[in-house]
């Protein structure tokens, strides 16, 4: 079976869209074959059906949902700034996104208004002290230091498995941010940047002054945030990359089912 796809990089978070219906219950499935690095190759999929957007495992994404307003305004030739509201997964209310052509053709700057957590506390994962941010669709934790497997099977165990969309945890040093995520049913892996993460990091930084900005380096790039006490503004690059038919083995649809 083949499926369309188009191929974007918000800093480094390499994101494929599909385009073409693919039943809810075989998303994670499609989504792990196409991630592959022999596949088409990427760190996340997002399923598209006209303004709505459904990432693999049902969870929230921020950089999935810039780019995909960064390809609405590709598709439409769009080069000042332009706004898109998004339909996305693991929130209950549509996100607002502003777009502005960066010259390159393909390459944009979307800004985003993250949406508010629905709770944020201080756990320990490990004796390590965490900051959890819950955002509904995916919970991060961020902790203050270098990365650590054993801090990552903390967290696991602490949400419980299988009993949520999506965690990270967010390994912050100064002003260097290395992000784990996992999907329920999908993946685990290290990210090149998380814009939910870095949101998450913002609101670590709110709790200790109220009104301020950041940028956060990622090993794919940089993502800005400030805040103001009112939320979160996430802003960082965008290119698409390529467009394309995918041809998928029988494998994805018999794990499915």
């Amino acid at each position: 079976m083949k499926v369309d796809f188009v191929k974007v990089n918000p800093a480094g978070n390499v994101t494929i869209f599909v385009t073409s219906f693919v039943p809810v219950e075989l998303q994670p499935a499609v989504a792990k074959e196409l991630m592959s690095s022999d596949h088409v190759g990427g760190e996340q999929v997002g399923f598209v059906s006209g303004r709505r957007l459904r990432m693999a495992g049902g969870e929230f994404c921020g950089n999935t949902t810039r780019s995909l307003a960064a390809l609405w305004a590709f598709a439409e030739g769009t080069t000042g700034p332009a706004q898109y509201t998004v339909d996305v997964s693991g929130v209950t209310s549509p996100i607002q996104v502003t777009v502005q052509a960066e010259g390159m053709p393909g390459v944009f700057r979307a800004d985003v208004l993250m949406p508010q957590p629905l709770g944020q506390d201080e756990v320990s994962l490990e004796g390590y002290a965490a900051f959890r941010v819950d955002f509904g669709g995916i919970v991060h934790y961020v902790v203050e230091g270098a990365p650590d497997e054993k801090v990552i099977s903390a967290a696991r165990t602490q949400m419980g498995y299988g009993r949520w969309d999506a965690f990270g945890v967010m390994f912050l040093q100064g002003d260097r941010l290395d992000p784990y995520v996992e999907v329920n049913g999908v993946s685990g892996m290290w990210e090149n940047s998380c814009a939910s993460g870095s949101s998450a990091v913002a609101c670590l930084l709110q709790s200790r002054t109220p009104k301020g900005r950041a940028s956060l380096r990622q090993p794919g790039g940089t993502l800005s945030v400030s805040w103001d006490g009112r939320g979160v503004l996430l802003s960082g690059p965008v290119a698409i990359v390529a467009r394309g038919e995918a041809f998928l083995s029988e494998l994805s649809w018999e794990e499915a089912g």
